[in-house]
């Protein structure tokens, strides 16, 4: 019979060890004497305390995330070097129209330079021959050429 009374009482008091932690977790919050807010266990006596819970830290998203096999990692760096080269054709393709649209540019105010000169030009035809070009035919080209320059060059 005595063990009977002393297993409840072994129970109740494994129950109120369990409790102690939460109970010493209290946390109080206050001013200190320089405007300072302070967190402590307990409060200075004569300052007014407010109580403060405990928040426990949540595990970011990425630390609870499974880790990733070799394979998944290596698929993905495979495509992150695949996306790189990508953005490097493309841009050296976009720095190779600049280059060719500068050099179209200038080879345009070059020959509008020329035109409008005033000294003689002359166009080869697509046999070989050579003609010099008249004035109508000199203001056609000074026109089309202004145009390409004004819709092409900056």
């Amino acid at each position: 019979m005595n063990r009977m009374h002393t297993l409840p009482a072994t129970i109740l008091v494994a129950f109120g060890l369990l409790l102690a932690p939460a109970a010493q977790a209290q946390v109080y919050k206050y001013k200190d004497a320089s405007g300072r807010t302070v967190f402590s266990d307990s409060p200075p006596p004569g300052v007014a305390a407010e109580k403060t819970a405990i928040k426990s830290r949540s595990v970011p998203n990425s630390a609870a995330a499974p880790a990733k096999s070799a394979s998944e990692q290596e698929q993905e760096f495979n495509k992150r070097r695949q996306d790189a080269q990508a953005k490097d054709k493309e841009a050296q393709e976009k720095k190779a129209k600049e280059q060719e649209l500068s050099k179209a540019c200038s080879d345009a105010r070059d020959s509008l330079s020329a035109l409008e000169s005033g000294q003689r030009v002359a166009k080869t035809a697509a046999d070989g021959s050579r003609s010099l070009i008249d004035d109508e035919t000199r203001a056609q080209e000074i026109g089309s050429i202004r145009k390409r320059i004004k819709e092409n060059c900056k």
